[in-house]
């Protein structure tokens, strides 16, 4: 690891080996909010423009308020954006704002990603109320990569609050979010975290 943001770190105690790729969500996908367990639901603000719930690995919830959508704003699960929206998808995804070039832990991401989000704001569309990103961690011993994907049209404004987290953060846990955003001024830009949890 030789670039500036991983030299000074320590990443000997990280697990990899111990980690599952992938853990199903418990239940299936709930067609409202108020089907998901309590715990998820206390974590969703009261005035949002749309939602992406991730439950472990996979997507349980998506939702975008009608304005929004009347606009031309897609806010779904990246997996579902990958086959009804390619042309907006693969120009973009893992390509330009995170490359696997950059980095062991970027590379991993991208081989590894499921679930996750993806959000387009066409041209001088401002999106009133902030889009919400939630991965819930709930499987101990499980590596989850969310990926949020945000595509915008010169002009476009948005807020998107993206958040991890779930009881298995006090378990051996890993979580490698990654926002990248493309911009219609064609400049681009990531958001890169990494949660461990260990007992």
């Amino acid at each position: 690891l030789q670039d500036e943001s991983w030299r000074r770190t320590d990443i000997s105690a990280l697990p990899l080996a111990e980690l599952a790729p992938f853990a199903e969500a418990p239940y299936a996908p709930a067609a409202s909010p108020e089907d998901l367990p309590r715990e998820i639901r206390s974590l969703l603000g009261r005035a949002h423009g749309g939602i992406v719930i991730q439950h472990d690995s996979q997507v349980v919830h998506t939702s975008l308020g009608e304005d929004a959508a009347k606009q031309g704003v897609i806010f779904t699960s990246l997996e579902r954006a990958a086959v009804e929206h390619s042309d907006l998808v693969e120009p973009y995804l893992m390509t330009r704002a995170l490359t696997p070039q950059y980095g062991k832990f970027q590379a991993l991401h991208g081989a590894l990603w499921s679930g996750s989000a993806f959000v387009y704001v066409p041209q001088g569309v401002d999106v009133a109320l902030p889009l919400q990103n939630l991965s819930w961690l709930a499987s101990p011993g499980v590596a989850v990569f969310p990926h949020t994907l945000i595509v915008m049209e010169a002009g476009s404004k948005l807020r998107i609050l993206n958040a991890t987290g779930g009881g298995a953060l006090t378990a051996r846990t890993a979580a490698r979010p990654a926002a990248p955003r493309i911009s219609g001024s064609n400049t681009a830009s990531n958001r890169v975290g990494t949660a461990v949890g260990k007992r």
